[in-house]
């Protein structure tokens, strides 16, 4: 088939869950001997045009970088009034290629990642950012509410008519069936699969001494932008009363963002900075060690929109995922069997499970194991790619064309 690939972001815009998996997918197309052109916004830097794992990238000029306004839309009409070759079918990341469906375009196939329901959820459970001033706090959360809420209004079906669409987890697959319409016989789930970079060579001291870690005890791994809804907080305050409690755990806290001067005075006022690595945003090929070199990875996350790429990424690498019993959650994590779910908020319990599993060196290397073999069974880059692959053929099969 001759593919194109609709994506406002990839790796070249940027680290990020959704352009990494879109990458994988687009590259995996290739491996199984399909023609893949992918149409993105433009990125400063690079070419209008280039080929990268055999996948022909068009830069759209005009379209902001990662911007999904009016300007994307234009640009992306151009591209398509001024295409060269017909494609079989289009696959589009999230609703990306929404702009073409107003036209007459071949079969179009749209994976969703997260859905704006999960956007109105997440914004009215996180509350307002205490980084907006004291006066307009509740002000502009309630403008993020309401603007979430009419986006969920337009996410509904028949308003997005794809001939196919692509839920990534079993709780997807429900919200876009039941809270936004989509007729059950066109959503098909097929599970994120990222790639797994190799673990840097050397044994475990010798990994976390290369990474200004302690070279025994227990390592605890948190990691995102640095921004309210990651409960980053929550992080320092599960790590401050493990260390009350006797248990010398080590955390390293990933990222950037405009959350770090209050996390920076949180470690301060708790007085844990001998505990604590801040190592900044760190580069996708260096993530590898940092979550080898750990125990459990803590991500308490108000956010509802799929599972994180990062879990995906920490079982992968055989760390203890600890994380909130919501959206997602449940297609990644069997509770107690390879990571563990807690009730929303819950920080006791994180703590408590994390406490008890610590010190249970067996309990601890028998959850490891299973988070890996999970990952690599059920959320392989091959297996998105397969499954991916055969629901595009079943749209154009359904249109009557393809190869």
């Amino acid at each position: 088939m001759r593919i194109l690939g609709v994506s406002r972001c990839l790796p070249a815009h940027g680290y990020g869950g959704m352009q990494d998996i879109a990458w994988a997918l687009y590259a995996g197309l290739v491996g199984r001997g399909h023609a893949v052109e992918v149409w993105t916004t433009s990125c400063p830097g690079r070419p209008p045009k280039e080929e990268r794992e055999g996948v022909e990238i068009r830069y759209l000029p005009g379209a902001p970088p990662m911007d999904g306004g009016a300007a994307w839309g234009h640009a992306l009409r151009a591209a398509a009034d001024g295409a060269a070759v017909r494609f079989d079918v289009i696959h589009s990341t999230s609703t990306a290629a929404l702009p073409l469906l107003e036209g007459r375009p071949p079969p179009v196939v749209a994976t969703f990642h997260g859905t704006t329901y999960d956007e109105w959820i997440t914004t009215r459970w996180a509350g307002p950012d205490p980084l907006d001033p004291p006066l307009l706090r509740w002000v502009r959360w309630a403008r993020r509410l309401r603007w979430a809420r009419a986006q969920m209004r337009i996410q509904r079906w028949p308003g997005m008519p794809f001939d196919r669409v692509i839920a990534t987890s079993a709780e997807q697959e429900a919200v876009l069936r039941e809270v936004l319409g989509f007729p059950p016989e066109r959503i098909r789930v097929v599970l994120n699969g990222p790639r797994i970079p190799p673990v840097p060579p050397g044994d475990a001291a010798a990994l976390r001494g290369s990474l200004g870690l302690p070279a025994s005890g227990p390592v605890l791994l948190a990691g995102s932008r640095w921004i309210h809804e990651k409960g980053l907080l929550d992080v320092l305050e599960v790590h401050r009363e493990l260390l009350a409690d006797g248990v010398r755990a080590h955390l390293a806290l990933l990222g950037e963002g405009p959350m770090a001067p209050l996390v920076r005075q949180r470690i301060r006022r708790d007085g844990t900075e001998r505990h604590v690595t801040l190592p900044g945003k760190v580069p996708y090929d260096r993530l590898p060690a940092w979550y080898a070199a750990s125990d459990a990875f803590l991500n308490p996350t108000r956010r509802r929109n799929g599972y994180d790429l990062s879990m995906v990424l920490a079982m992968a690498y055989g760390a203890v995922v600890l994380t909130y019993d919501q959206g997602s959650h449940r297609t990644l994590i069997e509770d107690g069997v390879d990571g563990f779910l807690l009730p929303p908020r819950d920080l006791r319990g994180m703590g408590g499970r994390l406490r008890r599993l610590l010190r249970s060196p067996e309990s601890l290397a028998r959850l490891r194991e299973r988070a890996r073999a999970k990952v690599a069974e059920h959320f392989s880059p091959e297996r998105m790619a397969d499954r991916t692959e055969a629901v595009l053929r079943e749209a154009v099969g359904e249109r009557g064309g393809g190869s």
